[in-house]
Order: structure tokens, then C-alpha cells, then sequence
């Protein structure tokens, strides 16, 4: 299949609740690109949104470029570069990963979602899968519940409560998952919660968090609540990713982390 007369589709490579992305690659130049899919008829709709924020954010380091948007009668398509793996897969492969590779991986994190912020944009649903490799770079992926934390006026959005978990329920902060609004310092605790994946030191990995089976089982959603408390004061955590997540916690809902801060703290 070949789309706005230039992209063809090769093979399926990934899904999600938009639609699927698609390996593809340009015909006339011979480009490899990603290209995700979203039916018109899908509930979310959040494609165009996320085309706007990759506009947006531009030739901002740690993010792909967006080369094509456009819409037709069926399907909403967003052709971007094509990454390498992703955190989870190089996870899979690698098992016992070197602290020092680990430390490496959260800089960039950090970095990459210090760029963010100051864009005044927060991610909102940071984990493993959204973190892709390229040339050993990381690239930060799928904008679909990335929001501004400020309105028109440049002023901080108001904390309220949400109607519903935002995010991945592994990887959101114990804020969130209380049904909190994400800001700032959200982000950066799922970025610690991904170290902590990294070092095979998640404690509640092996929980079943399939969001509709939270939405059914209060009590599995409890379980990892509850796991998320407690990592305070567990012996087998390293004790300054345990500080941070304190640090990060204590952040004032509209506060500004401290990036260089936390970096420092991970030494």
C-alpha cells in the first residue's frame, strides 16, 4: 500500500490504542521511516495532536522528526524517522545491564525530558517502550497524552483530581496512580521507576496491570499502590534512587524539578 502517493507500507511493526505503526519507506528517495496508522472511526484521536507537538518541538535533540501528516477518507497517517530498539527490547536482550550503561541511559532520559519541560509540555505516559535507540541515542516517542502543564497565560494548570489513570499503570508515579494530574515532577518519578526496571529492581513488574483488568480489580490496583508506598523504605533499593523518588514526591504540584539535581544524585 502506498500512501499520499509517496510512502509505501512494508510491514507492521508496532500497535497501540490509536491504530499500528507501520515500517515504511519513501519511494522516491528510498528513506526508511515510521509510519503510524490511526482509523478515523477510533475512539482516541490523538494522532493529529501528537503531528502538532513533534512540529513543535522541531530539531530538538532526542526527538524524531516528523516528515508527513495528512489525513484521507479512512485513516489519519504520520510518517516519522525510524528508531532502533527500544528500552524494553534492549532490556530483553541484555538482562543484567552495567550500572554505568544504566546511568548513561538516565542522563539522556533526563535530559531529553528537561527539553520537554521546558517546552512546557509533560509526556504524561514515560516508560520502557517510548524510549527508542538510534546510533546509541535515545529518542523519546509517542506524544498521544503529552499535554501543556501551563494555559494561555503561562500560568501553571490547576491540580484537580482525573477521572482516570493516565499512563501505564507500571510506570506512573504513586501520585498518578491515585488519579492525581500529572506535572513535572511526575515524569521525572516514572523516569526513576524505568532505572529501577533496568536494574531488574521493579517490585511490582510481575503484578497483572492490564488497565482494564485495574478498572474491573480494585484490589490489584491496590496491591501495586501499596508496593509504590512501601519502595520508600525497602533495604533491597538503592538508597539514592530511593532519595529521589522522595525528592520527586515532595516537589509542589507546579514546581520545577531539579534536573542537574538529580543527575548529580545518580553518580
Amino acid at each position: 500500500m502506498i500512501i499520499g502517493n509517496k510512502y509505501l507500507l512494508i510491514h507492521k511493526i508496532g500497535s497501540g490504542s490509536f491504530g499500528a505503526v507501520y515500517k515504511g519507506k519513501n519511494i522516491r528517495t528510498n528513506e526508511l521511516v515510521a509510519i503510524k496508522v490511526e482509523p478515523n472511526n477510533c475512539k482516541t484521536k490523538i494522532l493529529k495532536n501528537e503531528a502538532k507537538i513533534y512540529q513543535f518541538l522541531g530539531n530538538e535533540v532526542g526527538f524524531p522528526q516528523i516528515k508527513w501528516f495528512s489525513v484521507d477518507s479512512n485513516n489519519s497517517y504520520l510518517v516519522l524517522d525510524l528508531l532502533g530498539k527500544s528500552l524494553s527490547d534492549y532490556k530483553k536482550i541484555t538482562n543484567i545491564i552495567s550500572y554505568n550503561s544504566i546511568i548513561e541511559i538516565a542522563f539522556q532520559m533526563i535530559n531529553i525530558i528537561e527539553i520537554l519541560h521546558n517546552k512546557d509540555l509533560i509526556h504524561r505516559d514515560l516508560k520502557p517502550d517510548n524510549f527508542l535507540f538510534n546510533n546509541n541515542n535515545l529518542y523519546l516517542i509517542d506524544f498521544g497524552f503529552c499535554r501543556k502543564y501551563t494555559d494561555s497565560q503561562g500560568n501553571h494548570i490547576i491540580n484537580k483530581p482525573t477521572s482516570s489513570l493516565i499512563g501505564t499503570p507500571l510506570f506512573v508515579s504513586l501520585f498518578v496512580h491515585n488519579k492525581g494530574q500529572p506535572s513535572r515532577r511526575d515524569d521525572l518519578e516514572s523516569i526513576l521507576y524505568i532505572i529501577l526496571y533496568l536494574m531488574n529492581k521493579l517490585e511490582w513488574v510481575n503484578v497483572n496491570v492490564n488497565v482494564n483488568l485495574l478498572e474491573k480489580n480494585e484490589i490489584t490496583n491496590d496491591v501495586i499502590i501499596k508496593m509504590k508506598e512501601d519502595i520508600i523504605f525497602s533495604s533491597k533499593m538503592p538508597l539514592n534512587i530511593i532519595n529521589l523518588i522522595i525528592y520527586c514526591r515532595n516537589l509542589k504540584f507546579e514546581e520545577c524539578p531539579d534536573y542537574k539535581f538529580i543527575k548529580n544524585q545518580l553518580i
